[in-house]
């Protein structure tokens, strides 16, 4: 398990990073070169847990309401220990 962990905190790592970089063009209202803005534009739904984008390709199987959108975030994101 230990393969696992260091991968999941890189992945978190990642993540946060991604998550940081798509903000600043935003907060600190920088210019990104054109390449890095279209980038970051393509991942930052995920990236930045836009669960209505997310949710979307899921309608298919017609869990509606709350408490299957909540139930399957909490499932899709269990990490092991």
């Amino acid at each position: 398990m230990p393969v696992f962990s260091s991968c999941a905190s890189a992945g978190k790592q990642i993540a946060s990073f991604y998550q940081i970089c798509t903000k600043i063009q935003v907060v600190y209202q920088v210019q990104y070169p054109e390449r890095v803005a279209a980038v970051l534009e393509s991942i930052s739904d995920i990236i930045t847990l836009n669960f209505d984008e997310i949710w979307k390709p899921l309608q298919c199987l017609q869990l509606r309401g709350f408490f299957d959108e909540l139930l399957v975030l909490v499932l899709g994101t269990e990490e092991g220990e």
